[in-house]
């Protein structure tokens, strides 16, 4: 019985394996090949694979073998054996036929091709092969493949392949997006067999003939010229760009209305690879604060190509391409707002883009446009989706009473926008104190966080969370405009106030730490660490606060560099006090505690600043020396002497004698020679002369310590010891002590 859950799990592996195996080369693949390329819809059924790609009327049949999949291609009458080898994250594959040489291949999460071909009209079989033209030139190769469908060829030079007839197709797009058309310009109707209508270049006049042709089953079809004629017409409407003939990626550039749409719609077609920077670089953002254009931007594009969707396109060229007139083009004009384009600025090469009222306005016209119904052609290239759009589709088609507007706000985004703010207080109050009770542990004694500091961290996770739900919420540019820059100068001053504590809390920390250590820096060092710190959070709440403010930050860094040579004039010994803390932590003459001697000040260091040092004289007082002053002086570091010099003067006032003398001389140096702090071959004792007043015997000695306290405990043994041989040997002592001056120790 053991052995069965070990049996179930084997099955369940099994099928788990043979599962994902059924499905791992199911999708659609933007696929390569040395001359050419398509778009391969595959479709894997246990170890059987079919697809087709209907840009060359292809399809593939194979099998699986592990990563392997083997079979054969089919085109018409062509076909030829492959071999794909998938690779390990089954995203992409490479392999071969012996046709084409190399094969590869790409999962692309792509939609699928929806558009249809209608030839019943003149009219509609333009149409059709324009909009399918467009189509394919966004990247969508298989496009031109129902491109085809609507054109025929002239029967003197038909195509001698797929891959010929393509590129016919596609070189004579190219020449019909020369010119410009109206749609109630092509005929809806005729009765002739054949009939021929006029494209016109804009400024030029140059005119392209288009001929349509209906066929014995009654479906019209454009008819392309051969390709002599194709290319003559090509040199003649290219003549008007003199040298600067367009290239295919000249739309980039924006020098019209028709490229700004194409760019447009390219960048938002390819918008998470890439062309998210194409599709903002069309849109005129000038209305919008600079802190909120990246994230309106994205949702007034978002707004902008569904309101195009729901519109409708009937080809690109049906836009104008004139980029010397610079009267603007509207695209769509309602109560609500317009649609239109219009160069940026007077200069002759700005680049067309959507007009900033334009941009204000598109969240009423997608609000206006909800129910319109459906055009009769759409604007090429994909609709990238977007958390807001997702959203409010779900809420439209299953809360429509939610879908209620006040003013600029659907009921759903204020009761979203309401119990969003909740719930990310309360998750922002969770984690403020699971960090406070984090960051105690660090702290000796435990740390208690005030109440107001729980709060502001609280508030600040909160708002940190909250930045994408006004995206997701699609909170209109209205409502941030003003909130924003309050909200976010606020929350710049708590993010100081919060810094400034926590810079001061850990500052304690390492002070202490630093206090247990014997470096000479370590203190100094914590000092300006902290006022450095302090001074980065000012700035830094200056810079949160212009931000918020919409103050360009660089006026305000090239303000500072102007006045940079007149702040530093006036503030010259300012800075000196800086460069002199720097070259204090750097030079090492001192530690905190150490008692130092300047050319004007004597006492304890206490601490070290940014701009000043503080002394404690003996006197109890506190003096204030500025660090550049400090850094040029002479300092005398008596804390860091090695070895502590005592000298004494005795006088014998009774009882001398010459033996009473020598015995008193020897027995001092066998009390100090018998001392381990004394420094035997560095200790004199001798009678210094016979004054009025008695014997003057000199005493001079040098312990080992660097300390005060052991410096007076050794001194004050010492005389202890010094009055006992004196009355051992019946010796009075008078007037007999006396310290050696500061000048005496330091020539010494």
């Amino acid at each position: 019985m053991h052995r069965l859950p070990v049996l179930l799990f084997t099955i369940l592996l099994v099928l788990t394996r043979h599962a994902a195996a059924q499905t791992e080369w199911s999708g659609a693949w933007q696929t390569n090949w040395r001359d050419g390329g398509a778009r391969v819809v595959m479709k894997q059924q246990d170890n059987v694979v079919t697809g087709t790609y209907p840009l060359f009327d292809g399809r593939i049949e194979g099998t699986v073998l592990g990563s392997q999949l083997s079979g054969t291609w089919y085109e018409g009458n062509r076909s030829g054996p492959l071999e794909f080898f998938l690779s390990p994250d089954k995203k992409s594959f490479a392999g071969r036929d012996r046709t084409r040489g190399w094969w590869t291949g790409t999962l692309t999460i792509d939609a699928e091709l929806t558009q249809t071909i209608d030839l019943e009209t003149p009219r509609n079989a333009f149409v059709s092969f324009l909009v399918a033209s467009n189509v394919a030139s966004m990247g969508v190769n298989e496009a031109w493949a129902l491109a085809e469908q609507a054109v025929e060829f002239n029967p003197v030079t038909p195509p001698t392949s797929r891959l010929e007839a393509i590129d016919r197709v596609r070189s004579f797009f190219g020449v019909v997006d020369l010119t410009s058309f109206r749609t109630w310009a092509i005929p809806e109707s005729s009765t002739a067999p054949t009939i021929t209508f006029l494209l016109q270049q804009t400024r030029t006049g140059l005119e392209l003939p288009i001929p349509l042709h209906r066929n014995a089953a009654g479906k019209w079809h454009v008819v392309i010229p051969p390709e002599h004629e194709v290319l003559e017409h090509r040199k003649a409407l290219l003549a008007i760009y003199g040298a600067k003939v367009p290239t295919a990626q000249s739309y980039k550039l924006l020098q019209n209305p028709r490229d700004t749409m194409r760019a447009f719609l390219q960048g938002m077609a390819t918008w998470d690879n890439g062309g998210r920077a194409l599709a903002m670089s069309t849109i005129d953002l000038s209305a919008y604060p600079e802190m909120l254009r990246d994230r309106d931007g994205a949702l007034a594009a978002g707004y902008l190509r569904r309101v195009l969707h729901r519109v409708g396109l009937v080809g690109l060229q049906s836009i104008p391409n004139d980029g010397d007139s610079r009267e603007p083009y509207e695209h769509f004009v309602h109560g609500q707002g317009s649609i239109v384009i219009a160069p940026s600025s007077n200069a002759p090469d700005a680049p067309w883009r959507f007009t900033a009222d334009t941009v204000m306005t598109i969240p009423d016209l997608y609000f206006a446009t909800d129910d319109l119904p459906p055009p009769t052609a759409t604007p090429p290239g994909l609709i990238p989706s977007a958390p807001y759009f997702t959203v409010r589709a779900f809420v439209h088609d299953h809360m429509p009473f939610l879908i209620k507007r006040f003013k600029h706000l659907e009921l759903w985004q204020f009761l979203g926008a309401l119990g969003g703010i909740t719930l990310l207080i309360i998750l922002g109050r969770v984690l403020a104190r699971a960090l406070c009770r984090h960051i105690s542990k660090f702290t000796e004694p435990e740390w208690v966080p005030p109440r107001w500091c729980s709060w502001s961290i609280a508030i600040l996770f909160a708002v940190v969370i909250f930045y994408r739900v006004p995206t997701m919420l699609g909170l209109p540019e209205r409502s941030a405009q003003y909130a924003v820059p309050v909200v976010g100068s606020f929350l710049s001053m708590l993010s100081g106030l919060l810094a400034w504590y926590t810079v001061t809390l850990f500052g304690n920390i390492l002070a202490n730490r630093a206090a247990l250590t014997e470096r000479n820096t370590d203190d100094i060092l914590v000092s300006l660490s902290l006022a450095s710190a302090r001074i980065l959070i000012v700035v830094g709440v200056v810079l949160g606060i212009s931000f918020f403010l919409s103050i360009p930050t660089t006026g305000i860094l090239a303000g500072l560099g102007i006045g940079g040579l007149a702040f530093a004039y006036a503030s010259r010994e300012t800075i000196a006090n800086i460069f002199g803390a720097g070259t204090l932590v750097t030079d090492r003459p001192f530690r905190t505690g150490d008692w130092i001697e300047t050319n004007s000040v004597q006492g304890s260091v206490e601490s070290v600043g940014i701009r000043s040092t503080r002394i404690r004289t003996a006197h109890d007082s506190v003096v204030i020396f500025p660090n550049g002053k400090l850094a040029d002086s002479t300092i005398n570091n008596m804390g860091t002497r090695r070895h502590r010099l005592i000298k004494l003067k005795v006088v014998i006032t009774e009882g001398a004698n010459a033996a009473r003398i020598e015995s008193f001389i020897q027995g001092i140096h066998a009390k100090m020679d018998h001392e381990s702090r004394f420094m035997k071959d560095r200790t004199d004792i001798c009678m210094a002369s016979l004054a009025p007043a008695g014997v003057e015997i000199q005493i001079s000695g040098w312990i080992d310590t660097q300390t005060d306290r052991a410096e007076s405990e050794a001194s004050h043994k010492l005389l202890m010891e010094i009055t006992k041989i004196a009355q051992a040997n019946n010796l009075s002592l008078g007037n007999w002590m006396e310290r050696p001056s500061t000048n005496t120790l330091n020539k010494n």
